[in-house]
């Protein structure tokens, strides 16, 4: 699932170098590696010859297309530099043989696509039905939502929660990308509450889910605008949200309400992130990222978190959020080698924990 994610990142360039016939390429070819890749990396049964072709071509375009993040936010530049490093392993395990690790490679990190793809809020219909012949209604509505077609995603998404019943994995991944599609990548709670509307519920979790993130648009449609994490109009604003209000709403809260309000919090995030703040700024964005990763897709060693928060102390070792990202990262360490056993980090990790620790305290 690595195409996806490289399809996305590039996506997110190609607003910034339209006329670059190059980037264009890279674009046409990653689509038709997105097409090849999806039923393989599903299927049980694949051409193990065509993966390691795919594998080889995907290494190749994603090292052409390393130059143009040079100017992207640093939220896209942290995670090219993922991506680039795992499309890398995963080439060098198809290499190998190794089909069913290189496989499980892509496939476990579609997540993290989906994450870094809301940062670009950009609608571009897709590739033309055409070319979705072969994919099932759910590999539609992904490809969709992964080449920024969100109006069509959010049909096919619909389309699979009707047809289909049994699939309880991808219908809840389905749910969690209408929710991500309606209020991180619109923001439009009015179209959220139409589209949770229109959705065929089969189980009675789904329907507490839904119903939970309902309650929680129709109150922030109908209450004071102070309460909604909408409402910050700069970085500092949303600093003192998160730091004073948010623990206390978090409280009152389940969690498909708590997630809501994450994926609001995350478009604003993304925004004050696309209207290039300052040095002074940037630190504390990226420990805010860091947490709002952490706390939607509980990935704690490998995972966009760490990579936020090292940025963070690496190039600003002297701001005050340094420390907060210093102890936000060795709690995802914990969390990440903790265990029935109790905790167990390696020796690697451990040094990098006070290597880090080093580096932000050296001041004082």
């Amino acid at each position: 699932m690595k195409a996806f994610c490289l399809l996305i990142l590039i996506s997110f360039s190609f607003s910034a170098n339209a006329d670059d016939e190059q980037l264009r390429d890279v674009m046409r070819h990653l689509a038709d590696s997105l097409l090849t890749l999806m039923p393989i990396v599903q299927n049980r049964d694949f051409d193990a010859e065509k993966f390691e072709l795919e594998a080889q071509r995907l290494h190749r375009y994603v090292q052409q297309a390393e130059r143009h993040f040079d100017d992207q936010p640093v939220s896209a530049r942290i995670t090219y530099g993922m991506l680039k490093e795992r499309i890398e392993e995963a080439s060098r395990l198809s290499a190998d043989s190794s089909m069913i690790s290189a496989r499980s490679l892509l496939s476990e990190s579609l997540e993290l696509c989906a994450s870094c793809h809301a940062q670009d809020r950009k609608s571009r219909p897709g590739f033309g039905i055409s070319r979705l012949r072969e994919l099932d209604e759910f590999q539609a509505a992904e490809f969709s939502f992964l080449s920024r077609d969100y109006a069509s995603a959010l049909t096919s998404y619909k389309n699979f929660l009707t047809a289909e019943k049994s699939d309880g994995h991808r219908r809840s991944l389905a749910l969690d990308r209408i929710l991500s599609i309606t209020t991180e990548i619109y923001g439009d709670l009015d179209a959220a509450l139409q589209v949770l509307k229109e959705i065929r519920l089969v189980s009675e979790s789904e329907k507490i889910r839904v119903t939970s993130w309902q309650s929680v648009f129709r109150n922030l449609k109908s209450q004071s605008p102070l309460v909604s994490p909408l409402a910050p109009q700069d970085i500092r604003d949303m600093d003192r949200f998160l730091t004073n209000d948010w623990p206390a709403m978090q409280s009152f809260m389940n969690w498909n309400e708590q997630q809501a309000y994450w994926m609001m919090i995350r478009r604003k995030l993304n925004t004050f992130l696309e209207n290039g703040p300052s040095a002074e700024e940037t630190p504390v964005l990226l420990y805010w990222q860091a947490v709002a990763d952490r706390s939607t897709h509980f990935q704690f060693y490998e995972s966009l978190s760490r990579r936020y928060l090292e940025r963070c102390m690496r190039e600003y070792p002297g701001h005050a959020y340094a420390r907060k990202c210093f102890d936000e990262f060795e709690l995802l360490m914990i969390v990440s080698f903790s265990g029935s056993g109790g905790i167990n980090i390696p020796v690697e990790v451990r040094e990098e924990i006070n290597e880090l620790r080093r580096i932000v305290y050296s001041r004082d």
